[in-house]
């Protein structure tokens, strides 16, 4: 008669760490597939965002091309200045 009632006690827990199991594991693939929606999401919004900037910065150069090429200029003075001095 024991022997009866620990089985069952064994298998109301087994069936109970079962049910406990498939339902983290669903909770888990649950929140991965919010997370991998939310960094699609960020994503997205990230590559709309570079469009912008580049279009801005684009107009902005079409614009007023001039203080570009001087920074241009300048920036590639000091790279060369700089390149130089560490070959010697």
């Amino acid at each position: 008669m024991q022997n009866d009632y620990t089985s069952k006690q064994g298998q109301t827990t087994a069936d109970k760490a079962a049910e406990f199991a498939r339902s983290a594991g669903q909770q888990a693939e649950q929140k991965g597939k919010d997370i991998a929606s939310d960094a699609q999401k960020m994503f997205k919004e990230g590559q709309e965002q570079a469009g912008k900037i580049m279009e801005t910065v684009d107009r902005q150069v079409r614009e007023n091309p001039w203080p570009v090429i001087a920074a241009v200029a300048a920036v590639s003075l000091l790279l060369g200045c700089v390149i130089s001095k560490s070959n010697k």
